[in-house]
């Protein structure tokens, strides 16, 4: 009879006994130990989404909807404000100065609205602005409220300026007057019809 080692026989069990020494022991326990992972991931994931969103409350509430101004929105709150303390009080070169500042701030839209709601009232300055941003010598695409220049709008408001005093309106004028000239003569038609309300 052969004698096996006393420890053979533990052995043997032991294997049986523990799941993970087999092959598929070794994938359960992985796929078990996967799960684990995802399942603490997703909790993690969910604690931290809780915490993004504030709970409504006294000490927490939530803001009102977001609004974001549009293009202009600024300008028409301010002649809001301002028509609210009389038309008469209106003071036109403080609102020009205003307008000049969305200007330099790049809020063009804002700028062009409060220019042109002085320039209608022969504010001089606002005019002459108004014009340039009309005029294809100083249209900028990129900045401009308008699309393309507009020689008609450029005319109209130079005139006003000009009517209102502002030396450098008379000059932009005449050149503009020149650029109608040599466009009719090239054959476009806007400035042909131009040309019959400057000749």
């Amino acid at each position: 009879m052969t004698q096996q080692p006393a420890n053979a026989g533990a052995s043997e069990a032991g294997e049986a006994a523990s799941p993970a020494a087999s092959p598929e022991g070794r994938q359960g326990a992985g796929r078990l130990l996967i799960s684990v992972v995802l399942i603490a991931a997703v909790a993690f994931f969910l604690f931290l989404l809780s915490n993004a969103r504030p709970e409504k409350g006294a000490d927490n509430p939530l803001p009102a909807t977001v609004q974001y101004a549009a293009p202009g929105d600024h300008a028409r709150a301010e002649i809001a404000g301002l028509l609210q303390r009389g038309r008469d009080a209106i003071d036109q070169d403080e609102v020009y100065r205003k307008a000049e500042q969305f200007r330099a701030d790049g809020a063009m839209a804002d700028a062009y609205i409060l220019y042109f709601f002085v320039a209608r009232k022969g504010h001089g300055p606002s005019a002459l602005r108004l014009g340039m941003m009309a005029d294809p010598a100083f249209h900028d695409a990129y900045r401009d409220v308008l699309a393309e220049p507009d020689l008609f709008q450029s005319l109209k408001w130079y005139r006003l300026a000009q009517d209102a005093g502002v030396d450098e309106a008379r000059e932009l004028l005449d050149r503009l007057v020149g650029l109608i000239r040599q466009r009719a003569a090239d054959g476009d038609a806007e400035a042909r019809r131009l040309l019959l309300e400057v000749e």
